[in-house]
Order: structure tokens, then sequence, then C-alpha cells
């Protein structure tokens, strides 16, 4: 598999494509993980403006950067529910492991202690 060119993924997240290179590049995306994580990680540190999009006129723009501004709230959720469970799962375990357990229970029976 060939990879895009980094000016090519550049331009893409600056918008700079024509439609046809675009298409092929988000074509290539549904087969290389490795490309669309990178185009993910640039266009999520450019952070867009919606609101900018839409003056252009680009249909095709408005709809990436829509996705990206999607795609980038679904992150921070799925981040937030990952720490969330850590925690309640750590939680759950120094709670499990802070329990007496009942096989080494000491009873005193009468001044002695009784197992």
């Amino acid at each position: 598999m060939t990879h895009p060119s980094t000016e090519s993924l550049q331009a893409l997240v600056d918008g700079k494509l024509d439609r046809e290179s675009e298409a092929a590049l988000l074509a290539h995306f549904e087969e290389c993980e490795t490309c669309l994580e990178w185009f993910e990680r640039a266009s999520a540190a450019r952070q867009i403006p919606l609101e900018s999009s839409t003056q252009e006129g680009d249909p095709s723009l408005f709809r990436r950067r829509l996705m990206h501004r999607i795609n980038r709230e679904q992150t921070q959720n799925a981040i937030i529910r990952f720490v969330v469970t850590g925690f309640v799962g750590l939680l759950a375990f120094v709670f499990k492991t802070l329990q007496p357990s009942p096989k080494g229970d000491c009873t005193r029976v009468s001044g002695e202690y009784e197992r």
C-alpha cells in the first residue's frame, strides 16, 4: 500500500485539495488506519472553528470539519468514560482487598484467642 505524502495530507487538513484528490485520500483512509490517525491528530490540533466553514461555501469542507468536531467530542467522551470506569474499578479493587477474610478471623473466648 502506498501512503500519501505528508504534503497531501496537510493539504487535506488545510482544505486545499480539489474534490478528486480529497475523495482519493478519504478512500485511502478507509483502508489505512495509520494515515487516518495522522489526519485526525493533525485536524484536531488545528481545531478549525465550524462557523468559518459556512462562510467559505464549500459543502465538502463543511462536512469534513463537522465530522472532525463530532469525532473529537466522541474521543473526549470515550476518554472520560475510560477514566471513570478505571477509577470505579480501582475503588472496587481497594475495597475488596481491605475487607477482612472470613477464614482468618480470630475471636476471643474467655481470655484466649480461638481460630
